[in-house]
């Protein structure tokens, strides 16, 4: 703002500063949600999860020109609150990696019934390049990683001990041929 040329220039770089403290202020929030969240399962609305793990990447959908579309019903489950959302962001991050170049990520949660227990369902879908097959077996092994020093090759490993540990399964599909994409 000291180096603006005119009121209006001010202005406009008043109103990016406030945009961007609020965008700040609300990835600090559900940060401190990550670490607040209760260490015991709790009955917990999983749609709410869902929705602060997409928050947490919203700059960075932007940045890369990926298109959200979220779909959360309210879904209960009994689980431990810090680790499913801490699952989320782990898939939800891979996702965002595979679309360089854009595309869209898919976030749904929905109420499903099996042998008449509730549970949640969480999706994560990407339009991004596809797993290939020849890696597809490895994914969930500990240090395997296909994103070289950038990766750890924890993610999918601890994200499948997360989702058991707390009685659910994780399943995937990829395509690596038009319509490409990862669904989690």
């Amino acid at each position: 703002v000291e180096n603006s040329s005119t009121l209006e220039e001010a202005h406009s770089f008043g109103q990016l500063a406030v945009k961007e403290f609020q965008r700040i202020s609300e990835v600090v929030d559900h940060t401190l949600k990550f670490h607040r969240a209760p260490t015991k399962p709790t009955f917990t609305d999983v749609s709410e999860l869902a929705m602060s793990a997409v928050a947490l990447f919203r700059g960075k959908l932007r940045e890369r020109q990926i298109r959200e579309r979220i779909t959360a019903a309210r879904a209960f489950g009994y689980c431990n609150e810090g680790e499913i959302r801490q699952a989320l962001v782990n898939l939800i991050g891979n996702a965002v990696d595979a679309m360089k170049d854009g595309g869209s990520l898919r976030v749904h949660v929905m109420p499903v019934s099996v042998d008449g227990v509730e549970y949640a369902r969480l999706t994560v879908a990407d339009t991004g390049a596809g797993i290939r097959k020849e890696i597809r077996s490895q994914l969930f092994r500990q240090f395997f990683t296909t994103k070289g020093s950038s990766g750890t090759g924890l993610g999918l490993w601890l994200t499948r001990d997360i989702v058991e540990r707390n009685g659910g399964r994780l399943r995937f599909r990829s395509r690596t041929e038009a319509p490409r994409g990862t669904v989690f």
